[in-house]
């Protein structure tokens, strides 16, 4: 059987495979909310949610329009994901309100991005100092035992 999984050959000391768990983590997080705020900018700056808002009955909910040369007239997709039904049960009323979120949400992928660099940063300078620590201890015990 492969040995992808075991985590614990890859590493000496149990710091390294935390450190890489709460990095991916992190990291993992970061590509969630930008994700998050794609979605949401997009709906804001190519939909039609605040006409939507006015009559969600009667108006389809559009995705993005394409406006390409190949195209004869200016066409649209519609979206069919239930982003908008979502977004209005939530409670966004305006536009500046998904903006707002848009922003929100990029600066908590930054700080996710920046979470996982530290905490890369300070696991590896902990696995440094227990290595370091380890040495020095088993270089006595050895003096000692002589």
């Amino acid at each position: 059987m492969g040995t992808i999984h075991e985590l614990e050959s890859l590493t000496v000391h149990s710091f390294g495979v935390n450190q890489r768990l709460f990095s991916t983590h992190w990291s993992q997080l970061a590509i969630i909310w930008m994700w998050c705020a794609g979605n949401i900018f997009h709906i804001g700056w190519t939909g039609n949610y605040a006409q939507w808002l006015l009559n969600p009955v009667g108006i389809l909910p559009i995705a993005h329009s394409i406006w390409d040369l190949n195209f004869s007239s200016n066409t649209s997709v519609q979206c069919l994901s239930g982003f908008y039904h979502w977004l209005f049960g939530v409670g966004y009323s305006s536009l500046a309100q998904l903006y707002c979120s848009v922003l929100a949400l990029q600066l908590l992928a930054m700080l996710s991005l920046i979470l996982a660099r530290l905490h890369g940063n300070y696991n590896s300078s902990m696995v440094q100092c227990s290595a370091s620590f380890t040495g020095f201890y088993q270089k006595e015990y050895e003096i000692i035992s002589l």
